[in-house]
């Protein structure tokens, strides 16, 4: 996906929830420049900030990036996870900076392709 179609989505997205850009810049202690960079398409948030922003919102990953065809690097289960409230509530807080959510996500996204069905399920019912 893009920057400029996840800029769009997140940006519809917010003014959906009847919220602002600069609302969601306070609530993620983030400036107002950042924020309007993102819904401009000319940079996007980190995989922490994802995060935080489809708890912020309330949403589901699969609101912000769209359906995902087998041809986009995310797999189906990666929006599981991500939605999931217990990684959102328990595991996300055991991370200890942006570095370690960025580098979990990370090898959670290298790792799936190369998974059997059993193994991405065995990973799911963790994160449940």
């Amino acid at each position: 996906m893009s920057m400029k179609i996840f800029g769009e989505r997140l940006k519809a997205i917010i003014k959906e929830k009847g919220s602002s850009q600069k609302e969601l810049a306070a609530k993620l202690n983030k400036d107002d420049q950042t924020v309007s960079r993102w819904v401009n398409g000319e940079t996007a948030p980190d995989a922490f900030d994802i995060i935080k922003i489809i708890e912020i919102l309330n949403i589901k990953a699969s609101e912000l990036f769209g359906e995902v065809s087998k041809s986009d690097k995310l797999e189906p289960e990666i929006f599981e996870i991500i939605d999931d409230p217990v990684f959102r509530k328990v595991i996300m807080p055991a991370f200890k900076n942006k570095k370690d959510v960025k580098n979990a996500v990370l090898g959670i996204l290298e790792c799936l392709p190369s998974l059997t069905p059993e193994k991405r399920q065995a990973i799911l019912a963790l994160c449940k």
